[in-house]
Order: structure tokens, then sequence, then C-alpha cells
């Protein structure tokens, strides 16, 4: 009865009788991932990646661009997760000492470590998918506080408006200049952090993402009774 998507492109896959029945709900955060950003005891920025290394994520991407990111530059990344990427991304990091190696670590843990981090990564793949989702990392780096940097694309976009940093998609030399952007930056990082959980507070809690499902099941009620 109802086809419920989380951005609009994935609408436009339906066969064309059917998508009149698309509903689209963002993936959204859930409520205990928010927490108000907070000044950070550090003069470094610190960035942070979670994820699955699925070809989705474009983890490569991340690793080359930190491998483009001078040693003596203040800039502190955390890698956290495990997949088929994550040997490539390693490898395109060249070694570099900038970036630290977590296995995946547990939710509650995920998000202590996002509050001691002002910047949480996104997605930078060119992949058919890539172009048509906003990850979860987005939702809830958001709502935790933090800074978001990812690829320009139509859903981000979408879901962020100005309240997020974005690079081209697939580009480490544009990504390595956005860290460099940040990191000599304090004023816009704290700004950033402040845009995106503000955005998150007005539209990323469930009671915000399953609103367009309620209105849609309260049309077809009403239809069925008149």
């Amino acid at each position: 009865t109802l086809v419920i998507v989380d951005t609009e492109e994935p609408a436009d896959l339906l066969p064309t009788s059917q998508r009149r029945k698309a509903v689209v709900a963002p993936v959204g955060s859930p409520d205990e991932w928010f927490a108000e950003p907070t000044e950070i005891e550090t003069s470094r920025l610190r960035v942070l990646f979670f994820g699955l290394f699925t070809p989705l994520q474009g983890a490569p991407v991340i690793g080359q661009a930190i491998a483009l990111l001078p040693p003596e530059t203040g800039i502190e990344v955390t890698m956290v997760g495990s997949g088929q990427d994550l040997a490539e991304t390693r490898r395109r990091t060249a070694g570099s000492p900038l970036v630290t190696w977590r296995e995946w670590v547990e939710p509650n843990e995920l998000r202590r470590l996002l509050g001691e981090h002002h910047v949480c990564l996104g997605i930078f793949a060119d992949t058919p998918k890539a172009l048509r989702v906003t990850p979860n990392k987005v939702f809830q780096g958001a709502a935790a506080g933090c800074a978001i940097l990812t690829a320009d694309t139509t859903p981000q976009r979408r879901s962020l408006g100005d309240a997020a940093r974005f690079v081209a998609v697939a580009d480490p030399n544009a990504l390595a200049e956005a860290l460099l952007s940040l990191a000599a930056d304090p004023s816009e990082v704290h700004r950033l952090r402040a845009s995106a959980y503000q955005r998150a507070e007005a539209g990323f809690r469930p009671r915000s993402v399953a609103q367009p499902v309620r209105a849609a099941f309260l049309a077809m009620t009403k239809q069925k009774q008149t």
C-alpha cells in the first residue's frame, strides 16, 4: 500500500505505476544520540569516520586525503570499523601518523567518541547508491553536535542545507583541502557544529522523520472513512 524510502531518489526507481505509493522518511537519528556540542580540550582538529567500509562509503577516498595532509598539520583522524574497503583505505593513507585505527565499537562508546571529535565524516563514493542516499552517520554525527563534512550530493544537500561542509564527490584533494581549511578556522568549526545540531533537532529526531509516514496513514484512514 505504501512504499517507504529514505530519500526522494529511490522513489524514482519504482515502476511508474507505483510511484504514487512512495513516502519519503529520512533515516534520522535515535533520541539518545542527541547532545549539544561542547568545548573539546585540544588545539587540534579531531575528525571521526565510522562505518563498515563498504563501497557506498568511499573510505579509500578518505585514506588518500589523509595521505595528502602534512604530518605537522593540526589534525587527528580516527577511523572506526572494518569491512570490504578497509585494507585499501589503510594502504592509501601511506602510513600517515595522523590516523588512529579502531575496530568497531558499541553504540554507547561510539556516541562518546562523537562527543570527543569536532568533525564527523560522511560518505564520498561516486557509486549510484552513494549518489542517492543520506547515510546514518551524517544524521547521527549532526545529532551528536559534530560538524559534518561529506560529499556534495543532491540528497545530502537536501538533508543538511547550509549546516554542513560539502566537497566534490570522490575527490581526495578536495577533502584534504576542506580538512586543512577547517583546521585553520576554529570559528567555522564551531559554527558548523552548532548548525548541524540545530538542523538535527529540527528534523532528525524519530518523531520528525516519522511524520510523513504518519500523515500518509492518516490520509488513507480518512479516505476509507469517506
